[in-house]
């Protein structure tokens, strides 16, 4: 049954996977008329089929990643719930059928829970969740499954580590594996096509807040910058990636000027805090140091809810300035925010080395 059902799958039509792997590369590029040519070229194969508004979903999201507005958001859901439509199409139990409306629904989850609509996520995460367990069957045949089964078999062993409390809540869930999601998902960077980007971007993010090993996420992010140099996101989880293993010198200059020029203020956000880096740790520079932090601090305003990350980074920054002046109050303040918007383990201790040297 497998080999019939993975036969009719349109991976397994070279002229769709020449397009989507066209397409896909041009959506991580940025390039949104050739990506757009792809995405066409694409509906007139299969004006019916999941893939297309599959491709759409993905557009918004990367255009627009991490800050998604009410306007986005609704693009961005628009397009999933017709893949989930589409999918629905489909013949039951068609592999297509499963791995699109599961990963439909798994994006529906994860920003439905990022919009703090928890009733909502936890609903697609349960149809999601339904279709992953089919999904488990298929990795070998239909390398498409590996980056979510992947993913499935590392968070459900990691994240309940990491947060304690969700442990009771999760007893259902089928037990998972995270040295092999480890390996689906490295695996996932080579022979998957839709989502081979989104695997080098989870294996960066898990070396680098999970597995506290920041020199393997380097290496992750490196591979995605050299194959997509203008993706903005991709250019401050690379920066990022060098702060983390304190390689301050190696924070790329030409890459904070684009990002302090973009449009989007997170990502001058993130432009400022590695500029504001550079002028302390390289240049000693304090005062415009300094000054880079502030404008950080002040873009932060704009972006309630996104880059905790990057915002204790920038109190951080302010409050080891404020410290070398001799200014304790200013920079107790710093550091108590800094803290308070903290998402791992070494930013809490260092800032509480420089709390309680």
């Amino acid at each position: 049954m497998h080999a019939s059902l993975a036969q009719k799958s349109i991976f397994d039509r070279p002229e769709i996977v020449a397009l989507v792997t066209s397409a896909a590369d041009q959506i991580y590029s940025i390039n949104k008329d050739s990506a757009y040519y792809y995405t066409e070229e694409v509906r007139k194969l299969l004006p019916d089929h999941p893939i297309v508004p599959m491709m759409e979903a993905v557009s918004v999201l990367w255009y627009n990643i991490p800050v998604l507005q009410d306007d986005v958001f609704d693009r961005f859901n628009d397009r999933l719930f017709a893949t989930v439509k589409a999918a629905k199409q489909l013949p039951e139990g068609h592999l297509d059928a499963i791995f699109f409306e599961m990963s439909a629904r798994g994006l529906l989850a994860e920003y439905y829970a990022d919009r703090g609509a928890y009733m909502k996520a936890f609903n697609e995460a349960t149809h999601a969740y339904s279709l992953l367990k089919q999904g488990f069957d298929y990795v070998e045949e239909y390398p498409e499954f590996l980056f979510t089964v992947g993913l499935y078999n590392y968070f459900r062993e990691a994240y309940p580590e990491r947060h304690p409390i969700y442990k009771p809540l999760i007893w259902f869930f089928k037990s998972g594996d995270k040295a092999l999601g480890l390996e689906q998902l490295k695996r996932a960077t080579k022979e998957t096509i839709m989502i081979r980007v989104e695997a080098y971007v989870y294996l960066s993010y898990i070396f680098l807040r999970y597995e506290e090993d920041p020199e393997l996420s380097h290496k992750y992010i490196t591979e995605l910058y050299e194959e997509f140099p203008t993706n903005p996101y991709v250019q401050a989880k690379f920066l990022e990636s060098y702060h983390a293993d304190k390689k301050y010198s190696q924070l790329h200059s030409e890459i904070i000027v684009r990002l302090k020029a973009d449009e989007s203020a997170y990502y001058r956000l993130v432009g400022n805090l590695y500029g504001g880096v550079v002028d302390e740790y390289v240049a000693g520079n304090m005062n415009t140091a300094f000054k880079q932090y502030q404008d950080a601090a002040r873009i932060s305003n704009q972006l309630p809810g996104y880059a905790d990350h990057y915002k204790s980074l920038i109190h951080f920054g302010l409050g080891r300035i404020y410290h070398q002046e001799g200014k304790k109050k200013q920079a107790g303040i710093e550091f108590q925010t800094a803290l308070s918007y903290a998402q791992t383990k070494e930013v809490i201790e260092e800032v509480n080395r420089w709390m309680n040297p």
